[in-house]
C-alpha cells in the first residue's frame, strides 16, 4: 500500500510538472508574443513620422517650384514692362523733337506739310440741328443732350 500511495505521489507529481512546464511554456510565448508588438509598434510609429516628414518635404517642394514658377513670371512681367516703358519714352521723345529744316527734304518744301497722326483731329457738323431746350428737363439733362448730340 505504501507503494501504491508512493506511485500515485509520483504521478500527481509528474502531472502537476507536465502543467507546470506547459505554463511555463504558454507564458514564454506570450511575453515573446508582447515583446514583438511593442516592437512593431515602435516601427510604425517610426515610419509614420517618416511619412510625414516626407509629405512635408514633398510640400515644401511644391511649394517652393510654384514660388519658383510665379518669380519667373513676375520677372517676364517686368521685363515687358520695361520694353513697353522704353518704347513709350521713345514714343513721347519722337512727338516731342521738332522736325529740324535740315531734315525736311526739298520736295516735301514746296509741298503742304501732312500734320501727324497726333494732330490729326476731325470736326463733324452735328447731324440734326440744335433744337431748343426742352421745357420737361433740368438744366443739366439739357447739357447732357448738348453733348451728345455734338458727339
Amino acid at each position: 500500500m505504501f507503494l501504491h500511495k508512493l506511485v500515485i505521489l509520483i504521478t500527481i507529481l509528474k502531472i502537476q510538472m507536465v502543467k507546470l512546464s506547459e505554463f511555463d511554456e504558454l507564458e514564454n510565448v506570450r511575453t515573446g508574443l508582447e515583446e514583438e508588438s511593442r516592437s512593431l509598434n515602435e516601427e510604425k510609429k517610426q515610419w509614420e513620422e517618416k511619412v510625414k516628414a516626407l509629405e512635408q518635404q514633398i510640400a515644401i517642394e511644391e511649394l517652393k517650384k510654384s514660388n519658383n514658377t510665379t518669380r519667373e513670371e513676375i520677372s517676364q512681367l517686368k521685363s515687358k514692362a520695361d520694353e513697353l516703358d522704353q518704347k513709350l519714352k521713345e514714343i513721347s521723345q519722337a512727338a516731342e523733337t521738332p522736325i529740324s529744316s535740315e531734315e525736311v527734304k526739298p520736295e516735301s518744301a514746296s509741298a503742304t506739310p501732312e500734320p501727324a497722326e497726333a494732330e490729326i483731329v476731325a470736326v463733324a457738323a452735328p447731324e440734326e440741328p440744335v433744337a431748343a431746350p426742352q421745357e420737361g428737363f433740368s438744366e443739366d439733362e439739357k447739357q447732357q443732350n448738348k453733348k451728345r448730340r455734338f458727339f
